[in-house]
């Protein structure tokens, strides 16, 4: 849903521009391209907990997440909100590599 309506949302915008009026395949990809960002600030960060947590059995048991609150708590204190973004750009890269 986040996707799709910033896809279209930010196509609209583009298309009132002349330029994107002649060239609609700019305006797709531009489209696409916002909208891929705009849907990655959401889900990296909750894969990233994810993915901590589903790998924390390895870790020492009073290190370990109670909660998916207690990892952001966690993650935030220690890293700092670029903790929860760290993927960012490599995930951009591959979803956006697999998405054409």
């Amino acid at each position: 849903c986040l996707y799709f309506t910033t896809y279209e949302s930010t196509r609209r915008y583009l298309n009132q521009h002349s330029y994107f009026n002649r060239k609609p395949f700019a305006s797709d990809f531009c489209g696409g391209f916002v909208a891929e960002i705009v849907s990655c600030m959401l889900f990296v960060p909750i894969d990233v907990i994810k993915e901590r947590m589903q790998v924390q059995s390895v870790i020492d048991p009073q290190h370990r997440y109670r909660s998916v609150s207690d990892a952001i708590q966690k993650m935030a204190k220690n890293e700092g909100i670029r903790g929860l973004y760290k993927v960012y750009v490599d995930f951009v890269n591959i979803v956006s590599k697999t998405s054409n």
